[in-house]
This record gives structure tokens, sequence and C-alpha cells, in this order.
């Protein structure tokens, strides 16, 4: 951010946009297979198989399909190499993803911890690339992360490693009957993502774009803790509910709310005494990013802490509440981005109004499906108890 133009980091931006769409080709499976693995299962090998065989499949047809677009001339060379590297990178990312499922389902946190450290620290040590190849220099730090994390898990755990190629659509489908749902719902939420670069690059300005960095960083930063608080809560919330422990269950959800709690109230604190002091010293340029940050961050706070809630509807495998709160969510940021856009109101004042909205809408909808099948939920739970 030092280094870089508010247009390069708008570039980074877009081709970051580029790399998540990979998440939208995964269609379930690792949200399923991160169930199965959580529940133990006598098949989870073969869930594992059936990953990498996809996305060896998926990897091949991108490839494929960019090399047509480049020899009927619809991209030019650089778009085509940015593109290619965006590809095996987005596939890398999706994989990475995968590994620390499988880690932290297997209770092996403290690995997934080192493996994060070494992998950022290792990447940190390039950012001296960035003064002298500017935005080369940012996207291999960036890219890094990701090629270091996946070499060092696999060194270090070899049975994360595919043992054969898996064609079996009837795992398939077993896999994706239990992450179908919330793959859908991320894709949607996904879109929201791409909505809101592309209608803000579209209608404002690349440098817009880039102003806007500074609270798409602080929001990624911000979720850090509370992904991997869920991450860690949900195994033992699906071995709960597959058990029958009603006590242990409710047990955690209350810990899981008190852990979110605890965590928001210290990124706030941390947030107002820090956070203008170090972007003053370190990259004062995007200072002018602050005043989105807290338009932004009372909706971050509510989306934290209610998150609990997510967990009881994953555990009783009742997901499509997840599709339709994603849909309410996401109308109600392409209304706001494209109608603004069109009508010539859309600012980054709005923008950042509209990102807090989106996840209020997120957390109220959740939060309504709740209390129409809370019944529903307690009652399996009680009844499986006896």
């Amino acid at each position: 951010m030092r280094f870089l133009s508010l247009t390069d980091l708008g570039i980074i931006t877009l081709v970051g946009a580029i790399m998540g769409l990979f998440t939208m080709l995964q269609i379930g499976l690792l949200n399923g297979g991160y169930r199965i693995y959580s529940e133990e299962h006598s098949d989870k090998s073969d869930v594992n198989d059936i990953i990498y065989t996809y996305f060896g499949i998926v990897e091949f047809f991108v490839i494929i399909i960019l090399f047509i677009l480049f020899a009927t001339q619809n991209i030019d060379l650089i778009e085509f190499v940015f593109a290619l590297i965006a590809s095996f990178f987005g596939v890398l990312l999706v994989l990475n993803n995968w590994v620390r499922n499988i880690l932290i389902a297997s209770k092996k946190v403290n690995e997934v911890n080192r493996l994060n450290l070494i992998s950022t620290v290792a990447s940190f040590l390039l950012l001296f690339t960035v003064p002298i190849w500017g935005l080369y220099g940012a996207l291999l730090v960036t890219f890094s992360i990701e090629l270091i994390f996946f070499s060092l898990a696999i060194f270090r755990n070899r049975h994360l490693l595919p043992t054969k190629v898996n064609l079996n659509l009837k795992q398939y489908r077993w896999i994706l009957s239990f992450g179908f749902l919330p793959f859908i719902s991320g894709v949607i939420i996904t879109y929201n993502m791409q909505i809101e670069t592309w209608s803000i690059a579209h209608f404002l300005s690349t440098e817009a774009l880039g102003v806007f960095y500074l609270p798409k960083l602080y929001i990624s930063l911000f979720l850090l803790i509370p992904t991997a608080v869920s991450q860690l809560f949900f195994p033992d919330a699906i071995k709960y509910y597959r058990d029958k422990n009603l006590c242990k269950f409710m047990s955690l959800l209350k810990k899981y709310f008190a852990v979110n709690i605890t965590v928001s109230v210290f990124l706030l604190v941390i947030s107002y005494f820090f956070m203008e002091p170090v972007i003053s010293f370190a990259v004062p340029n995007h200072v002018v990013g602050i005043p989105y940050v807290w338009l932004i961050l009372p909706g971050l706070i509510i989306y934290t802490v209610f998150q609990p809630i997510d967990l009881m509807f994953y555990a009783s495998n009742i997901l499509k509440p997840f599709l339709y709160s994603s849909i309410i969510a996401v109308a109600f940021t392409t209304i706001g981005f494209l109608g603004a856009g069109l009508l010539g109101y859309l600012s980054l004042d709005l923008a950042a109004m509209v990102k807090t909205g989106f996840y209020i809408t997120i957390v109220v909808s959740i939060f309504l499906f709740f209390l129409l099948y809370k019944k529903r939920i307690l009652d399996e739970l009680s009844a499986q108890t006896i």
C-alpha cells in the first residue's frame, strides 16, 4: 500500500476477484466434505480423492478455454498470462481451504497455525520485491502465501494427497447432499462481492476501487478470527448433534456466542485505538479509507456475534435458510449499487453503507428463519436424546 498507486491496488483487487470466482466452481464439495470429515465417516478418504479429481478437471478445461480466447484474439498476451496465473492460484486457494478443513476436522489445529505462520512470514520476506517490481512484486507476495502453505502442508502431511482418480458419481451426489445448498449461498455472496467491485470500478473509477482497498482489507482481517473460531466449533457441533447430546450441543453454542462477543469487543477496541495512527504512519495515502471502515464496522460486528445461529442449521442439516437469506441480502446489495450507480448517486460513503447493510440483512434474515425452525431443531435433538 505504501509503494503502489491506487490504480495498482485496484488491479490487485480485480485479480483477487478472478481468483475468488474459483470458489464458485467447487459446487459444494468442500462444504459437504468438511461435514463428512467432521463426522469421521469411514469413506472420508474417498472425499479427498474426489476433491482433487474434480479440480484437476476444472483446471484442465479453464486452461483450454483461455487458450481458445487467446488464439481467437479475444484477450491479449498480458491478459492471457494474468488469467492463467490467476486460474492456477485460484485452484490452489480452494485446495488450501480444503486442506485446512481436513486438518481442523482431524483436530490438528496447531498444525494449521504453524503452517499459516510459516507461510505468512515466508511471504513477507518477499516484500522487498514490491519497491523493485511494483505491481508484479505485490502479486508475487500474494501468490506465494498460497503456494508455500500448500507445499508445506503436503510435505508434512502426505495423507492429504489423493490416492486415486475418483469419478464415482454416486459419491459425488452423496457429498453434495450436505454441501450444495451452502455452496449456492456462497456463490450468491461471491456474486455480491463481484457486484460491489465492478460497480465501484465502472460507476466511479479504478482509483476509487483503490481507495476502497483499505475497507476491503480491513474486512478480510476482521473476519480472520471469527472464521477460524467457526471452523474450530464446527466439528464438535456436528459430533454432538450426531451423538444426540443436547446438553453439550447447547453448551457449545453458548461458548461460541461468548467467544464471538469477546472477539468483537477486542477487535473494536484495537481498531479504535490503533487503526488511524498505524495507517497514518505506515500508509498515509490510505487514511482516506478509514471513514468507510467505520461505516462498515457495525455490520461486521453484528454478523460476527450471531454466527452461532448458522451452526445450528449446519448441524441439523437444515440448509435452505442459507440460500434464502443470501438471496435476500444480495438483492439488497444489487439494488443498492446498481440503483445508485445508474441514477448517478453512487459514492464510496454509500458503498460502505450498502456493505454494512448487506451484513445486517443476512443476520436479520437468518434469525427470522431460526425462529421458524427453532422448534423443529430442538425437538429433533430432544427426541434423539430420549
